[in-house]
Order: C-alpha cells, then structure tokens, then sequence
C-alpha cells in the first residue's frame, strides 16, 4: 500500500473499517510482524553505499560510454 492511500487496493481496508483479515493472512508469511519493520534500517542495511556490485556498475557505464562516443565519431568521419 502506498503512503497516504486512503484505502487498500488488495483487500478493500480503510482507515474507517480499520483492517481487514485477509490483511493480517497476507502478511503473515512475511515472517515479520509489521509494527517492528524498520524501514530506515531496512534501507541502511540492503542499500548502504560502496557494494562491489555498484562499483562494477559504474566501471560498465563508463566503458559502454567510451565505446558510444568513439563509435558515434566512427561515424560522424565516414568510416
């Protein structure tokens, strides 16, 4: 459910009807309770800067960079 919905989509819950039972089914099987979810730390902990992937990442779009520039002046000469 997004931030600030007035209702859910999935099972029809509202702030005036409060939630629904199929609700608390759904997110039985997350294995977390919802009200001790963090989602700053969350984020901080899946997300957190300097991984190896995000630096290969980088490494890639810069090759992929210098290969279009020098096709694009490939072409731009005629070749």
């Amino acid at each position: 459910m997004r931030p600030g919905a007035r209702a859910c989509r999935a099972c029809g819950s509202d702030s005036e009807t409060g939630w629904s039972g199929l609700a608390e089914e759904m997110t039985a099987d997350l294995g977390t309770p919802l009200a001790d979810f963090d989602y700053g730390e969350y984020l901080d902990r899946e997300f957190s800067g300097g991984s190896l992937a995000s630096k290969h990442g980088r490494r890639r779009f810069a090759l992929v960079l210098v290969l279009l520039a020098f096709i694009s002046s490939l072409v731009a000469w005629g070749f």
